[in-house]
């Protein structure tokens, strides 16, 4: 297990613990995440001109409410092209099918991208990776 995957495990059980925490303390259930789930993207990998492969990205918004979320779903294709734009880049940039993704660049860059769109709501990237031209 990587630290970046132990880190997100571990900030994935603050987040059920907290949200039990505030079932017990409040005795009303607390509010769920609205996320928006997003089409898997899919950019190339080139490296002087030939295609290396291809880096494939599984991802979300996380619009914090219904209200949000619903703003977020009418914004999707502006964001869908504002993160394709960014995961392109980052491909260019910085993947290889020989290394791992970095999964904390790539967040980055996309939740700039989304944020430059427009759009409030956080990129939960749900698995990022570079694979090989067939």
């Amino acid at each position: 297990m990587t630290a970046f995957t132990w880190r997100m495990s571990v900030a994935a059980l603050a987040l059920i613990a907290a949200s039990g925490a505030a079932r017990a303390v409040g005795g009303e259930p607390a509010a769920e995440p609205a996320v928006v789930p997003l089409a898997d993207i899919a950019v190339p990998i080139v490296d002087h001109g030939e295609v290396e492969g291809m880096l494939h990205i599984k991802a979300a918004l996380n619009a914090g409410d219904d209200g949000t979320a619903a703003a977020t779903e009418a914004a999707l294709p502006m964001a869908r092209a504002a993160l394709l734009g960014a995961a392109a880049e980052q491909a260019r940039l910085y993947a290889s099918p020989q290394r791992a993704v970095d999964q904390v660049r790539l967040h980055a860059a996309l939740a700039a991208a989304v944020r430059q769109s427009g759009i409030e709501a956080d990129v939960l990237i749900l698995q990022a990776v570079a694979r090989p031209a067939a």
